[in-house]
């Protein structure tokens, strides 16, 4: 019985918490929650990363004191180190602009920009690609204006700034579809474009391309997990810019790595759980 009872308790906050991602980023109703309920919500808003995400909506809600008051503190820290990294990430950027290097953020801002408020989307660290020629010349530029350079691999170099990390890219791909989407990648460092978050610019690729780049970082993570920040910026990117018009351009490219069933998959995940348009046919 007790088993029983735990699973519909589980299935009743999983509920609550799709329901109050659709009405913070889909205009969906608001669901009905039991104040019971509340602190195990918020446990699993803290553990998938998306803490701030309804945070415009908190209010419309009962919710006990003590915890409005951690998730509201929780918010306030998501802004902080999201505006943090902001600072610093325009640190590098402007070191880069400087010297007339093509590069792209990846994922981060980059997946920020398409939230309706992108200082709710918690950030992690800096990804950045640039092209492989450029690559010893960055890290040399990067150590001169006292990046600390704490770790080497195959695929980026790390490094931290004023307490940000940032990965510094080789290649982005880890192995699926290897050498066609670091071409992929390198091929569209020509063709960036400036945006800003927050008041911050920033080159990121096309918007295929940056679509392709988060796909494909879904599908490595179903190895250990697929967490909701990663599906989250998977339906905001689709909402903002996967219409069905732009469907083949994007498929033309995500059939060659093998993207395109989990494309859908994913897509339609956030059509029946959380509320994405469901006007999306592809």
């Amino acid at each position: 019985m007790m088993e029983k009872e735990n699973m519909i308790k589980t299935k009743r906050i999983q509920d609550c918490v799709c329901g109050i991602i659709g009405a913070a980023l889909f205009e969906q109703p608001l669901p009905s929650v039991r104040e019971e309920d509340w602190p195990a919500i918020y446990h699993e808003f803290i553990s998938q990363r998306i803490i701030a995400n309804p945070a415009n909506l908190l209010d419309k809600f009962s919710i006990p004191d003590e915890c409005r008051k951690m998730w509201d503190s929780s918010i306030r820290n998501t802004e902080l180190f999201t505006l943090k990294l902001l600072v610093n990430q325009s640190i590098l950027v402007r070191l880069l602009d400087n010297h007339s290097i093509p590069y792209a953020i990846l994922k981060g801002s980059s997946s920020a920009i398409y939230y309706p408020e992108p200082v709710h989307r918690s950030m992690g660290d800096v990804d950045l690609i640039v092209r492989p020629g450029d690559f010893e010349r960055v890290e040399q530029l990067m150590l001169s204006a006292g990046f600390v350079k704490t770790n080497d691999n195959h695929r980026h170099a790390n490094f931290v700034y004023n307490h940000i990390s940032f990965e510094l890219h080789r290649v982005f791909s880890h192995e699926l579809g290897g050498n066609f989407l670091d071409r992929l990648v390198f091929n569209q460092l020509e063709y960036t474009r400036k945006v800003s978050v927050c008041g911050f610019s920033f080159s990121m690729l096309s918007s295929v391309a940056n679509g392709i780049v988060m796909i494909e970082h879904i599908s490595h993570h179903l190895q250990g997990g697929v967490g909701l920040r990663h599906m989250i910026d998977w339906f905001m990117y689709v909402k903002k810019e996967l219409t069905d018009e732009k469907w083949p351009a994007f498929r033309s490219i995500s059939d060659q790595l093998g993207l395109t069933t989990l494309s859908k998959a994913i897509t339609r995940l956030g059509q029946l759980y959380f509320g994405l348009d469901s006007s999306i046919l592809w």
